[in-house]
This record gives structure tokens, C-alpha cells and sequence, in this order.
């Protein structure tokens, strides 16, 4: 990094809470210039500063919140990238796993000075980190301790001033469950991690942030033209706005999943005697209204019903058509109470214990110390949440550690897998959420590639990025505007699988759930790469991947794949190619795999878990949305899995990255490390 900063402050926050001291040092000091900012950041100060044998809740682990050098400029960067050794994973936990939240809090971070902060140790007491521009000190919060996140996010609020932007655990947190969040501005949350947890477990209750500051960039005209073209991209024209498309329902987009016209709440909304009203909600600098909306009483109290955030929409979705009321007051009064508690929405939507419930005396009040005759209710999913967060009973301590716990602790190994379809995720593995998402995931949905991304993806836990949305928007659907299957959407799906991949063919092969191609290696390695530099950069990873792939501006409505490296340069001053771009997203995939590699992790950490295979039977898929007769196959899969270890370079037996590969990245003091100070037997 030059003297000269652009994109980035300058300034990291280095906290130790067990000798309560503050230092500032070069954010420099972990290279920039090689892993950028954001994830690729803070996966060098996990490689650099974790020790190996650091469990998740030890003192000795490391968390970080990380900014990007496009945070706090015009452009939508407002997540805040949260790294640490996760305890998600039951029964092998302490894997190094990474998640984000949206909203205002990393531009407001860049805006105090700071490109992020390294939290270090164990606080003797409950506190919490307060920073005001040049001010950065750790204050006490006993007080605070056991208040909910909206209850704590207010009382720092009325200390600092309501421009403060917070991050804050609440109960689950601090009771240190799996299935904690760290919340932000009462609605974005690090949905995967179990990061609460470990803030708990560092007597860390809350961050509070104000900055005066501003964030230089390389080239500010060019910024602002490249703001204007990047909304083109991936924003509906004015004409094509109406109340129920607002411009953010750019073709593709997040919210489409759940169309806010169709809600119930909207149609209350809407209805001239109703008492709600509804508006958008998003992101800091967001072009396209938000991937959210909040509701709010209409008598002029203020009072919220709550908002509905970004993946909110998937368990949502599911328990509307369980319970016939499609996103009405229950759904949102339990979406709130989940932010409240700091409970990950899409782990606890407890419909999916219906078919256990439905099993008969297998939950009962003698054995759980909750009484199940009201399941399904209102009331019942209360009690349950609150019972989850606080740990209070018998079952809510045991789903707290985890669905695959739960599963064994009451029905037993083997009966628990009969109960995959309703809670999935039961796989013994370090490297994915062995505390399972209960009734909607299901690994690699969309196509085929998803399921070997999910499986070879370096997150602990399932990997939203590596679920498919890629494929979905490369070559799904694109609503009304451009149908699937027209000659247009033909040709804008070959034109960007040839401009990724020199071929049409990729596109037709992955469609056609192909499990022999020879392109879903490739595909997947490119997913990889292409999310790592998204991630470091911090942008919005839908809008991102939007961009890219469609526009109602362009003729042919082509996107623009080379917008990070656009991005990047205006911001920074910076200017890489293709190549570059594809040698960081090699090297920042090969540095997280190390961290792996050093706790243990191998080729049987790629492998499915045997219900997959039967989920994606011939029979099943045939019958399902996909409509293919082509099954998946343990062998089909290994297949795959070996073609993917050799377009990366990794060893087919081990799955291990091999020593020529981490020098062809320019990273061979990795793999010294690993051999040296690990003992791991790399292969040549």
C-alpha cells in the first residue's frame, strides 16, 4: 500500500480484552496489497495471529470486523466482514468460519479512521468497545448485560447519540448458543458462525461507532460515472417503476424470492382502514431501495412491527405455506423476537420439527420441561425461542448446541438420520454447520454445481454464497422482462458462458444436470475465486453478481464481468487484469484452505453426507422442481470432486493444496508454515 491511502483509512484497532488495552497499528502491517481488504484480510490476521490450538470460546481465539477499501464510498459495500474459529460444527467444533451483516456499521467504521478492529482475549467483566473518531477505548457493561439487542442497541444510542452505529449480542450470545447472531441496527445480522457466541464468550456485549471522517478515493469523477453506470446495470429502467416494482426489483433480484405484493402484510398496508405501513430497507449507499422492507403502526407511536432482511425471506417463505398466512404479524413478531434474543432466523424455524412432533413421544414435557400439546402456535414458538437463547430447559439447551445434537440426544444415532428432510445438516464434519439449518436448505439448490461448491467451500456452516446464486442468475431465470427459453435469454446465457469459459457448452452441460461434465470443475473453481474477490472488496454479493450477468440498459442486456476490477481501480488508484484478478481469488481460496488444512481438515471434509444422495436420487429429482431424470451418485461426485482437486491444484488423494501450487500463487512462505510449524505433509 502507498503512503498515499485511497479506498482504504490507514488505521486497524488491535484490542486485547484480557489486559484491557487498545492499539492502533498499519492496516498495512497484513500486506493490502495482497489480500485487498475484508475477507482476504482477515483471513491473513487468522493465519497470522490465531494459534492453531485456539477453540472457538478460548480467549486465545481471534475475531475480527473488517471493512473493504469500497466501504463508505458511493458504491453499496456496506456489509462488515466477521472472521473467527466458529463453534458451529457439533460434535467437531473450532473451525475458522467467516459471515457479514449489512447495514451502516463498516462505512461508519472507515468513517472513525478505522479499516477494522481485532479483538484479542477475554474482558474480566462484561464490556463493550466505544470509538468516536480518534477516541477508542473499552467501557464497562455490566449493566448491560442481559438486555436484548434492541434493549442494549437503545441505552447506547441515548449514551452516544442516535448516529451511532451498534453492534450487539443478545441473550443467545451470551448464553453462548449456536445458533447466535451479532446484530446490527436492529435487523442486519452475521446469520451464520454462531459469532454471538463468541463475543459472549469474550464478554463482548456491544461495538458503538461514530465517525466525522471521509474516505479518500484514486479518481472521484470516475467514481461517480462508474455509480451511475453500475446502477444502470442492475436497476429497472424509471419507466418500469411502479409501487408494487420499485426500482430495486432489478431482473434477478434478491427480493423476488418474496414478493412483498403478495404478503399479507402489504395488502394491510395498502388497504386505506389497515394500521400498518410498509417501506424499503437497505444498506448503506444501496442504488436499488433495499433487500428489506420494515413495518410500522400507522397511530404516529413509531412503533415497529419489525423488518425483513435479505435471507429472512427463504424460512419465512417456508412457514407461510405451513401455516396458510403468507408474511403476516406472526411471522414478523417472530422474526423481531429472534433480534431481539440474537437467534439466527433461518436455524430456528421450528415448523421443521413437525415430522418428530408428528412421530408421536418423542417430545414430551417430562423429557423437554416445555409442554408440546400447543405446537405450531404463536405462544409455543415463544417459549421455545426463549427456552433456545437462555438455555432454560432441557431441549433448548440441547437444540442450542446444535440440530444434530438435538437429534441425537432424543432420538439417537442411527434413527436421527431418518429425520434429515425435516432438519438438515446432521453431517459430522469441522468444516460444515453440523448444527444443521432446520426446514428450507438444501445443499447446491438450483444445479448441479451447487453441490460441489457447498461441499468444497471453505465456510464453516452452509454457505449461502455457495448454494447457487450464480447459477440461478448466470443461467436461470430473469422474470417477465426476459423469459427463459426465448432467444434473447438464449443468447445472453451462451454470451456470458462463453466469455467465462470460451464455450456454450458450459451452460448446456450444468442446465442439463450433466454429473459427468466436464465443466462443472471450472465453473465451481470460478465461483470460488469470483466470490473470494467480491468478499475482500465488500460489495453487495447480489448486486455484484447481477451486474455481471444482466442489465435492462445494454443491448442484449448483457452485464459487465469486469466490474470489480472497475470498481477497484477508481477507488484505489489500482489497476489489475484478468490475470490478477484470477491470482488473488487463487491465492485468497488457497490461504483459507491452509487455515483448514492446519486444524485438520482433508479430502473427507469434501465428501456429501449420505442423504444427499438420496435426496438427489433419480426418482426424487424427476418429481421435484428441477424435473430431471439424471440422479446424482456417490461416484458421479467423487468424480467431480477429483476434476475440481485438479483444476486447483490441490492432491486427489488428500485433497491438499500442493506445495507448486502455493508457489505458482506467489504464496510459498503458506506452505513453509504448514510443513515447518504444523508438521503437514504437503504433497510436491
Amino acid at each position: 500500500m502507498a503512503d498515499e491511502y485511497y479506498g482504504y483509512v490507514g488505521t486497524l484497532l488491535k484490542v486485547n480484552l484480557t489486559d484491557m488495552t487498545v492499539e492502533k497499528i498499519p492496516t498495512n502491517t497484513y500486506d493490502t496489497d495482497k489480500w485487498i481488504g475484508g475477507r482476504g484480510l482477515g483471513s491473513i490476521i487468522q493465519w497470522t495471529e490465531c494459534p492453531t490450538t485456539a477453540g472457538a470460546l478460548d480467549p486465545e481465539n481471534v475475531l475480527t470486523f473488517l471493512t473493504g477499501s469500497l466501504t463508505g464510498t458511493m458504491l453499496d459495500g456496506g456489509r462488515t466482514f466477521v472472521q473467527a474459529v466458529s463453534p458451529a460444527g457439533y460434535p467437531d467444533t473450532g473451525s475458522f468460519a467467516r459471515s457479514s451483516f449489512g447495514s451502516s456499521f463498516a462505512p461508519e467504521m472507515k468513517f472513525a479512521g478505522y479499516d477494522g478492529i481485532i479483538f484479542m482475549g477475554k474482558a474480566p467483566y462484561p464490556v463493550y468497545f466505544y470509538i468516536n473518531d480518534d477516541i477508542a477505548e473499552i467501557r464497562d457493561a455490566r449493566d448491560l448485560w442481559g438486555m436484548d439487542n434492541f434493549a442494549v442497541q437503545n441505552e447506547l444510542y441515548r449514551r452516544s447519540g442516535n448516529k451511532a452505529k451498534i453492534a450487539s449480542i443478545g441473550p443467545a450470545g451470551e448464553h453462548m448458543s449456536m445458533f447466535s447472531t451479532i446484530l446490527s441496527d436492529e435487523s442486519s445480522a452475521t446469520g451464520m458462525g454462531s459469532f454471538g457466541a463468541v463475543m459472549g464468550s469474550k464478554n463482548l456485549k456491544a461495538i458503538s461507532i461514530q465517525g466525522t471522517g471521509s474516505v479518500k478515493v484514486a479518481d472521484p469523477q470516475g467514481l461517480l460515472d462508474l455509480v451511475e453506470y453500475t446502477q444502470n446495470l442492475c436497476c429497472r429502467k424509471l419507466y418500469e417503476t411502479t409501487p408494487e416494482a420499485p426500482a430495486n426489483s432489478y431482473v434477478g433480484s434478491w427480493q423476488a424470492s418474496l414478493p412483498l405484493t403478495d404478503t399479507d402484510l402489504y395488502k394491510e398496508a395498502r388497504d386505506p382502514e389497515g394500521k400498518l405501513e410498509i417501506a424499503y430497507t437497505g444498506c448503506y449507499s444501496c442504488p436499488w431501495g433495499g433487500c428489506g422492507y420494515g413495518v410500522r403502526f400507522k397511530d404516529g407511536s413509531g412503533m415497529s412491527l419489525g423488518q425483513l432482511r435479505c435471507t429472512e425471506a427463504i424460512p419465512v417463505s417456508a412457514e407461510s405455506a405451513a401455516c396458510g398466512e403468507y408474511v403476516g404479524r406472526a411471522h414478523m413478531k417472530r422474526l423481531t423476537l429472534n433480534e431481539r434474543l440474537g437467534l439466527s432466523d433461518c436455524n430456528t424455524w421450528f415448523q421443521g420439527l413437525d415430522p418428530i412432533f408428528q412421530a408421536g413421544n418423542i417430545l414430551t414435557e417430562e423429557n423437554t420441561g416445555i409442554d408440546w400439546t400447543n405446537f405450531g402456535t404463536e405462544d409455543f414458538t415463544r417459549e421455545l425461542m426463549y427456552s433456545v437463547a437462555y438455555q432454560s430447559t432441557e431441549v433448548g439447551a440441547a437444540i442450542a448446541k446444535g440440530w444434530r445434537y438435538f437429534l441425537e440426544e432424543y432420538i439417537g444415532t442411527p434413527e436421527a438420520k431418518y429425520f434429515y428432510r425435516a432438519i438438515r445438516g446432521i453431517r459430522n464434519s469441522p468444516k460444515h454447520n453440523g448444527g444443521g439449518v432446520c426446514g428450507w436448505y438444501i445443499p447446491g439448490a438450483y444445479l448441479a454445481p451447487g453441490l460441489l461448491r457447498f461441499a468444497t467451500s471453505n465456510l464453516n456452516a452452509t454457505d449461502i454464497r455457495c448454494t447457487g446464486a450464480e447459477t440461478y442468475l448466470l443461467f436461470g431465470s430473469n422474470g417477465d422482462l426476459l423469459p427463459p427459453g426465448s432467444d434473447e435469454w438464449q443468447a445472453l446465457v451462451d454470451g456470458n458462458s462463453t466469455k467465462l469459459f470460451g464455450s456454450p457448452q458450459v451452460y448446456e452441460d450444468i442446465r442439463n444436470w450433466d454429473w459427468e461434465s466436464d465443466s462443472i470443475a471450472p465453473f465451481c473453481k470460478w465461483n470460488h475465486q469470483f466470490k473470494a474477490l467480491d468478499d475482500s472488496l465488500i460489495f453487495c454479493y447480489i448486486a455484484m453478481s447481477a451486474m455481471g450477468i444482466y442489465s435492462n440498459y445494454t443491448e442484449g442486456h448483457e452485464g459487465d464481468f469486469d466490474i470489480p476490477k472497475k470498481l477497484f481501480k477508481v477507488v484505489t488508484g489500482i489497476d489489475f487484469g484478468e490475470e490478477e484478478e484470477a491470482a488473488f481469488g487463487e491465492r485468497m481460496f488457497l490461504l483459507e484452505r491452509a487455515i483448514l488444512t492446519r486444524q485438520g481438515c482433508d479430502r473427507n471434509d469434501d465428501l456429501l453426507f449420505d442423504e444427499v444422495y438420496q435426496e438427489y436420487s433419480a426418482e426424487n429429482l424427476e418429481n421435484s422442481f428441477y424435473q430431471t431424470e439424471t440422479g446424482l451418485t456417490k461416484e458421479h461426485y467423487e468424480k467431480m470432486l477429483d476434476a475440481w482437486y485438479e483444476v486447483m491444484g490441490f492432491d486427489v488423494a488428500t485433497g491438499m493444496p500442493k506445495v507448486s501450487t502455493f508457489e505458482a500463487a506467489g504464496v510459498p512462505e503458506i506452505a513453509d508454515r504448514l510443513v515447518s510449524e504444523y508438521g503437514v505433509q504437503l504433497p510436491a
